[in-house]
């Protein structure tokens, strides 16, 4: 699980990546958060920005990045798995009222 100074960082990319006029912080922010993304423990990454992350957009990288590890058909997650994390996520944004609104609207596939 990633620790604190690793949820501040990843909050810090994410703020780059939404805030910053810079084009060249916000590609390299870009870069950050693919590889994120792409990581071996993305899973507990995740629920480590879930579950301490302060910042929308970090929930919200969290929760697409899920969203898109349960439905990729490449992922070596089985079908249980996938739907512990589905289940995982949607209690998450049951329990957080004061989400924002774009947090909130994550799709799930079928």
């Amino acid at each position: 699980m990633a620790d604190e100074q690793e949820v501040q960082q990843i909050e810090l990319l994410c703020r780059q990546l939404y805030e910053s006029q810079d084009p060249v912080v916000r590609e390299q922010a870009e870069k950050a958060v693919v590889a994120f993304q792409e990581s071996p423990d993305t899973l507990s990454k995740c629920q480590a920005l879930l579950e301490r992350g302060k910042s929308s957009y970090s929930q919200l990288l969290a929760t697409t990045t899920l969203s898109k590890l349960i439905s990729r058909s490449t992922t070596s997650l089985s079908v249980q798995q996938r739907l512990d994390i589905r289940n995982y996520i949607l209690n998450y944004l049951a329990t957080r009222p004061k989400l924002a609104n774009f947090v909130v609207q994550v799709r799930f596939s079928k």
